[in-house]
C-alpha cells in the first residue's frame, strides 16, 4: 500500500507532537508545571498562566519565562516575587531544572526562605545574576559547580551571614574589590573550587578569618610553599585537598592538627622527606604526597 505524500506529512506531524506542544517542548512544559507545584506560588499571574488547560498548552506564552524563537526551548526563568515572604521554607530541587537544556538566565530574587540552592552539574552556561543573593538571608548551602557560568563575582556571597558551604568547581571567579579588604559576614565550614582559574582570588580567600572544616582547591596552579598557617588558623580542618597545583619547597606541618583525616598534596613540586612529626597523623587516615 502506498503511503503517499500526505500520509508522510501526517506521520511527521505526529512525531513532532511527541516532543512539542504548540510552540514549546512537551518535556519542558511538564517541567514548568512540576516547578510550579513545588513552589506553591502566591503570584496570581503565575498561577493563572502556568496551567495544563487547552488554552495554556503553549508554555512559551506563559508568564515569568522566555523561549527561544527558533527552538522553542526555555532560555530564561524569572522566578522573583512568585512566593509570599511569609511562606514556609522552600528547599529548591535542582533536578527540576534538568529538562531546560538551553537555560541561560535564572532569576530567583526574593526567595527569602531559601536555605539550600544547588544547581550543580547541569551544564548551564552564560551569565548568572547573583545580585539577588543578599536577600537570601537564610541561605546555608550554595552549589554552582560544574556549570559554565562566567564570571562569578565572589563578593556577591559576602552578605549571606548564614552561608556555610560554597561549591563553585569549574567556574571562573572574579573580584571587583581589588583595593578593599574582604570582610565576609559568614563563617564558612566548607569551600570547593576546583579549576576556578582564579589564583589571586583564592589566595585572598585563604587569608579570610574562617574556621574551615573542608577545603578543596585542586587544579588551580597555586604557587608558593605549602600553607602551614592554613592548618594553624583552622584547627577544625578535616579535609584539605591541594592536588595538582604548583606548590614548591618542603612540607612543613604544625605540631598539632587533631581533626585532619584527609590531606592530598599529590602532583605538586613539593620535595624532601615526610615531616618527622607526621606520627600524629593516624594510620587510619588518608595522606597523598606523590
Amino acid at each position: 500500500m502506498e503511503f503517499g505524500i500526505f500520509g508522510w506529512w501526517l506521520m511527521l506531524a505526529d512525531l513532532f507532537q511527541l516532543s512539542s506542544v504548540h510552540g514549546c517542548l512537551r518535556e519542558e512544559r511538564e517541567a514548568l508545571l512540576r516547578l510550579k507545584a513545588s513552589m506553591n506560588s502566591s503570584d496570581d499571574d503565575f498561577v493563572t498562566s502556568w496551567n495544563s488547560s487547552q488554552e495554556g498548552r503553549n508554555c512559551c506564552d506563559w508568564e515569568h519565562h522566555m523561549c527561544d524563537e527558533t527552538t522553542g526551548r526555555v532560555i530564561k526563568l524569572h522566578l522573583s516575587y512568585v512566593r509570599a515572604l511569609d511562606q514556609e521554607v522552600w528547599y529548591l530541587n535542582a533536578s527540576l531544572f534538568i529538562p531546560f537544556q538551553e537555560l541561560k538566565y535564572l532569576d530567583l530574587a526574593n526567595m527569602t526562605q531559601l536555605r539550600i540552592f544547588d544547581i550543580s552539574s547541569n551544564r548551564f552556561n552564560g551569565n548568572i545574576d547573583l545580585s539577588p543573593l543578599p536577600s537570601l538571608k537564610l541561605l546555608e548551602y550554595l552549589d554552582l559547580s560544574h556549570n559554565y557560568f562566567n564570571p562569578i563575582t565572589f563578593s556577591s556571597f559576602f552578605n549571606l551571614s548564614k552561608l556555610e558551604i560554597i561549591f563553585s568547581d569549574g567556574n571562573n571567579l572574579v573580584d571587583e574589590t581589588l583595593s578593599q579588604r574582604w570582610i565576609p559576614s559568614f563563617q564558612l565550614k566548607g569551600f570547593s573550587c576546583s579549576s576556578c582559574f582564579s589564583r589571586r582570588i583564592i589566595t585572598r580567600f585563604l587569608h579570610c578569618e574562617f574556621d574551615l572544616q573542608e577545603l578543596h582547591l585542586p587544579h588551580n596552579n597555586l604557587t608558593g610553599k605549602f600553607p602551614t598557617w592554613l592548618l594553624e588558623n583552622n584547627s577544625r580542618l578535616a579535609v584539605l585537598n591541594f592536588r595538582n597545583n604548583s606548590l614548591t619547597g618542603t612540607l612543613q606541618l604544625p605540631s598539632h592538627y587533631p581533626n585532619l583525616f584527609h590531606l592530598d598534596i599529590s602532583f605538586n613540586n613539593i620535595q624532601g622527606q615526610i615531616p618527622t612529626n607526621f606520627d600524629c597523623f593516624p594510620k587510619s587516615r588518608v595522606f597523598k604526597y606523590f
